[in-house]
């Protein structure tokens, strides 16, 4: 299972105009409870984490906030 959900959050900037104030974003994961499962999604959220160019881009201008949330397929 594999589920995401963003959530765009907008404001007004010091001239009165619309702009976005922040981005929250929240992952939902399915994953089979063994170690090298655990060990890879530790390593994909530190790379989630850092973020690619435009994510770093873009937190310098606009607040964007995530969870990433594990649920133990059986």
């Amino acid at each position: 299972m594999f589920q995401a959900e963003a959530k765009v959050i907008s404001g007004k900037d010091e001239e009165g105009r619309l702009c976005i104030d922040s981005i929250n974003v929240n992952v939902n994961i399915g994953i089979p409870e063994d170690e090298e499962t655990l060990r890879k999604l530790k390593r994909a959220e530190i790379l989630f984490e850092r973020g690619c160019l435009m994510s770093r881009s873009l937190k310098r201008g606009i607040k964007v906030n995530y969870s990433v949330n594990r649920h133990f397929e059986r």
